[in-house]
């Protein structure tokens, strides 16, 4: 089945669909959900248990990850939040590119 993408406000938020993130995905399903990354700066994922398929990677550079993107769902926004010795630099780069599509698009938070 092909990954939905539903677009909420436009260029900002989007919900995506039709995908099991609790199974591996296809190259072509990544490159979709890769591609709303670029388009979007929140994503929807319906009827996914998000927490514990995070929470079932063992993987130190994930959970840190996690940390992150939860830190900035509460409102952190310090350009310096994105560096971290322990983070991939595919990880920093799309934290950054992430941090300042929110501060384009929306009212500054707390650091």
């Amino acid at each position: 089945m092909t990954i939905s993408i539903f677009p909420i406000t436009s260029g900002f938020v989007v919900e995506i669909g039709d995908v099991d993130l609790s199974q591996p995905l296809t190259l072509a399903e990544v490159d979709v959900i890769k591609q709303a990354f670029w388009d979007y700066a929140i994503f929807i994922f319906p009827e996914q248990d998000l927490i514990r398929i995070l929470e079932a990677n063992d993987s130190p550079r994930v959970k840190i990850l996690i940390r992150k993107l939860q830190a900035i769902l509460k409102g952190a926004r310090a350009p310096a939040f994105a560096t971290d010795p322990d983070l991939s630099y595919a990880d920093t780069a799309e934290l950054q590119l992430l941090l300042e599509r929110l501060k384009a698009t929306g009212p500054s938070h707390r650091n």
